[in-house]
């Protein structure tokens, strides 16, 4: 049986007490076109929730992500997709020189902590940053995208960034 709460006039349900009914429909005019997540996007990661921040899973691990996107598809410059060492995906990427500067300057300030690599808006890995990243115009990353993954997330990148 559900409990209902008291409010000043009337019993409500716990999920809609106080919370006032909008038409959530605008007009074409003013609705704003929807924006699609980055395909390649990095963001610091934390073991702490706070406000703002998305909580992910990665394996068996819980992060919880920063709203800031230091890195994603406009500046990227181009992506080398590979095989590393132990057969998972690797991508060698080109970035412009205002994603080095964020870059090096949250990796710089945030030592010890967490670097998201999101594909797809999946974490595909979590590397803890020793020095500032950033200082150059690329950047190697190793993901944990093997098969069937690595192999679909290798012709979406082409499709982006082709080969030069």
């Amino acid at each position: 049986m559900r409990r209902l709460r008291p409010t000043k006039r009337r019993y409500c349900e716990p999920q809609t007490c106080g919370v006032r009914q909008r038409n959530r429909t605008a007009s074409p005019a003013t609705q704003k076109p929807a924006v699609p997540p980055p395909f390649l996007a990095l963001r610091l990661a934390f073991t702490a929730a706070a406000s703002g921040r998305d909580e992910v899973r990665y394996g068996d691990t819980t992060v919880f992500l920063a709203p800031d996107v230091l890195m994603s598809d406009d500046d990227v410059l181009s992506v080398r997709p590979g095989a590393g060492p132990a057969g998972g995906l690797l991508l060698r990427v080109r970035y412009r020189p205002g994603a080095a500067q964020r870059l090096a300057t949250a990796t710089g300030a945030h030592l010890g902590e967490q670097l998201a690599v999101l594909l797809e808006s999946r974490v595909w890995s979590l590397a803890r940053t020793q020095s500032p990243i950033g200082r150059g115009d690329s950047l190697t990353i190793g993901t944990s995208a093997m098969g069937a993954d690595a192999e679909r997330l290798v012709a979406q990148i082409r499709s982006r960034w082709p080969p030069r």
